[in-house]
């Protein structure tokens, strides 16, 4: 019973301080939600720009409809290009739309074609010759955000701006330029094969034609000769030199052919799912939510104020040292020191006489008798 009494004695003793500082509490939830309402209205509505789209290998792969579109999606979470290019994966397409080189190129793109106004100006409200370079990527970064979901393998480029048009021209251009650093990248490995096929078949071309030119010259030169006999022999090797040259220069050409269908045919591409609407809605603001949320907290860190206060006060009323040298200190601090409890006046220090024993008085029927 007593510590049942005891714990119901603390609890009613925490509600006296908060019953009696209702009106603080009160007065910061008010502040702290018309705070958070200001801010929200002082900001305006937002604008958020967003694309979806998939990465797809070639036509061959099959459309984004049916069973060839699944098979295309799938082949977004590691396939490659049949060894040609890079290995096609939404995550890198994500890496590629949130290169510095990407952002750079569309903060410092006019807004409209003709205008020169720049993105980065119009986003920032400043000139672009007082915005550091390194500073770019991190702004547009403030407002852009590339990401895309690992069961889909969807990728989506979004951007979130007050002014609608700044948001579209943002989304377009990023995508634009994510769609030419991707296929210049995953063509790379495809250019290269070609390229090399090429001058493969440039040297059989040399070759074959260094083996027409000795067979022509050794004709010129023995227009008859008898069978078995030596210029019989050359004329067989040289004939066989001929006919290798060829097949190496006939292969040549089909590998060069091929390499560029390669690159063409089988170099991943973007494709977009989810296009930009005509007219951009504005984003949801959750203006009460927000302000309500906020106003609980602010309440909930008034109440807490509160109750320190109120320890605070009563180790003050006890005569604490150490919370009377803290109470004095935090008085000299402005706004702070009106939270602070008044420090009690500290008792002058009395210096006590000495005691003096009392003189002894006789003892009864101790006494002498005159």
């Amino acid at each position: 019973m007593n510590s049942d009494s005891e714990e119901q004695s603390g609890f009613l003793a925490a509600l006296v301080p908060l019953i009696n500082g209702w009106k603080a509490i009160v007065l910061f939830a008010l502040l702290g939600g018309l705070t958070a309402a200001g801010i929200i209205l002082y900001r305006g509505d937002r604008y958020r720009a967003s694309v979806s789209l998939v990465s797809v290998q070639s036509a061959k792969s099959g459309s984004l409809g049916g069973v060839g579109g699944l098979a295309a999606a799938a082949s977004l979470l590691g396939g490659g290009a049949n060894g040609i290019g890079l290995q096609s994966s939404p995550a890198l397409v994500v890496k590629f739309a949130d290169l510095d080189g990407v952002l750079s190129s569309v903060a410092l793109s006019p807004v409209a074609p003709g205008a020169k106004e720049l993105v980065i100006e119009r986003m920032t409200g400043d000139p672009a010759s007082t915005i550091q370079l390194n500073r770019i990527p991190r702004i547009m970064r403030k407002h852009m955000h590339a990401s895309y979901d690992r069961t889909t393998g969807i990728i989506e480029i979004e951007t979130t701006h007050k002014d609608s048009a700044l948001a579209r021209t943002v989304v377009t251009r990023v995508l634009e330029q994510t769609k030419s650093a991707f296929l210049r990248a995953v063509r790379s490995q495809a250019t290269e094969m070609r390229e090399a096929q090429e001058r493969r078949v440039e040297l059989a071309s040399a070759e074959m034609n260094r083996a027409e030119m000795a067979m022509q010259s050794f004709l010129s030169g023995n227009r008859q000769f008898q069978k078995y006999s030596n210029a019989s022999i050359e004329q067989t090797r040289l004939q066989r030199q001929l006919e290798q040259a060829q097949e190496v220069y006939n292969n040549a050409i089909a590998d060069r052919e091929n390499a560029r269908g390669k690159e063409l045919e089988e170099t991943p591409s973007v494709a977009v799912i989810d296009p930009l609407p005509a007219k951009i809605p504005p984003v949801e603001r959750h203006l009460g939510s927000i302000s309500l949320v906020t106003a609980l907290v602010c309440a909930l860190l008034a109440a807490l104020i509160v109750l320190m206060r109120d320890a605070f006060r009563r180790r003050l009323d006890r005569h604490d040292l150490a919370a009377m040298g803290v109470a004095e200190s935090l008085g000299r601090i402005p706004l702070i020191g009106m939270l602070v409890p008044p420090v009690p006046v500290r008792a002058p220090y009395v210096a006590q006489e000495p005691l003096t024993p009392a003189p002894r008085s006789p003892r009864p029927g101790t006494g002498t008798h005159g």
